[in-house]
């Protein structure tokens, strides 16, 4: 039986967005936010705890002033707040949103406070101290930048997530785990010296990210340190990287393009995969298969704005499930928790079991279906696999 409590329920993360009523652009950025992050492309990784989405734009009645911010309802706090002119102009909203910053940073960095400067003057407000997205510099009309937007806070939640991981295996918030929040999330990329695409793709890709986010990335011929024994290097930073595979027509054939791809599987890192075949693909490398993939014409190398939201929306899901699973985990130690669908590569990392005993596996939505969890069975009948919505309703 599982042993459930309340706090099995606790969201990973709430988002607020706060704007001022007079500030007709701010509504509009902040209904787009608002239904990006509260529609159903996060309910695989949050089951029973959707993202909560709290919209704060008029005064409270009862108060005369806006509504103050709950911090404790999730394991982490967002609160974005979309500053126009009339926000700017009218001091209870200025007032409001200095003492919420104050509040948010004696709190540390599970809680924090993103402005989103719309127009200059926000450098104005006093004792403000806050790093701002600059929204009045970005190039496009308002549906452009609100798409950046969401890809700039999408980052910077999975950085609150990831913290709130982190710190919580630590007895205190130091000055370790403080630097840490800043380290930027890196892309390792996998690809076939082989195919002339390959490295061509990779570099391309890799310095788009490195010109339009805060990503890092490891690239072989770029990122090896001399005198280091590469394959340790490699398998190293693996682990401590998000993979984008360059799926081209030798990629599957290659030996340490396998290995790279068994390797990233078994961290349980998010991973993407960019199919880039110009011809055949004599023989598909069986664990290409279970992650997210997207088509890229490699003579064009056209779309990597596609590509970039995508990789974004993964890494986000992927603390979203972990901050998820963070009491389940702690609850339920003899439960075995995975960030992706299974596959006969997961029972490669599943603790060894007495034959006499069940292993249950619980991953994200959707369910696999039967004929996979036969093939499974028929390998290691002792696993019991489970959605996590299958297995919150036992």
């Amino acid at each position: 039986m599982n042993n459930f409590v309340d706090r099995t329920n606790v969201r990973p993360i709430i988002l607020y967005l706060v704007s001022h009523p007079e500030d007709t652009i701010a509504d509009s950025i902040g209904d787009q936010l608002n239904q990006h992050f509260n529609s159903d492309r996060f309910k695989e990784v949050t089951i029973g705890a959707n993202i909560n989405v709290q919209y704060i734009r008029m005064f409270d009645s009862a108060l005369s002033r806006p509504k103050p911010i709950d911090w404790t309802l999730a394991n982490t706090t967002a609160v974005v707040v979309l500053i126009g002119e009339n926000f700017i102009a009218d001091k209870i909203w200025v007032e409001y949103f200095c003492n919420m910053a104050s509040q948010a940073n004696s709190l540390g960095f599970k809680t924090r406070v993103f402005p989103v400067a719309i127009v200059e003057r926000i450098l104005k407000i006093p004792s403000l101290e806050l790093q701002a997205l600059k929204w009045y510099k970005w190039e496009g009309d308002t549906e452009t930048r609100s798409q950046r937007l969401i890809r700039e806070l999408m980052y910077e939640f999975s950085r609150m997530l990831r913290y709130f991981l982190e710190q919580s295996q630590r007895a205190s918030d130091d000055k370790e785990t403080r630097v840490a929040y800043g380290r930027n999330v890196k892309i390792f990329f996998s690809y076939s010296h082989r195919d002339k695409y390959g490295p061509t793709v990779a570099k391309q890709i890799r310095d788009w990210i490195k010109e339009n986010s805060q990503l890092s990335s490891f690239l072989d011929v770029d990122d090896i340190p001399a005198g280091v024994q590469f394959s340790n290097f490699i398998s190293d930073n693996i682990e401590d990287s998000v993979m984008v595979a360059i799926y081209t027509d030798s990629y599957s054939s290659r030996a340490w393009c396998q290995r790279e791809v068994i390797e990233a599987k078994r961290t349980g890192n998010p991973m993407l995969i960019v199919n880039c075949i110009d011809k055949i693909d004599e023989r598909v490398f069986p664990y290409l298969g279970n992650v997210p993939a997207i088509r890229m014409d490699p003579k064009n190398v056209d779309n990597i704005e596609d590509i970039f939201p995508l990789l974004l929306e993964e890494i986000f899901k992927y603390y979203l499930w972990n901050c998820r699973i963070y009491e389940l985990q702690k609850l339920n130690p003899e439960v075995f928790f995975i960030s992706r669908s299974p596959e006969l590569l997961t029972l490669a990392i599943l603790p060894t079991q007495p034959k006499e005993s069940k292993l249950t596996v619980v991953y994200p939505e959707p369910p696999i279906g039967t004929d996979e969890v036969q093939l499974i069975a028929k390998v290691r009948q002792n696993v019991k696999l489970l959605s996590l919505a299958d297995w919150l309703q036992e």
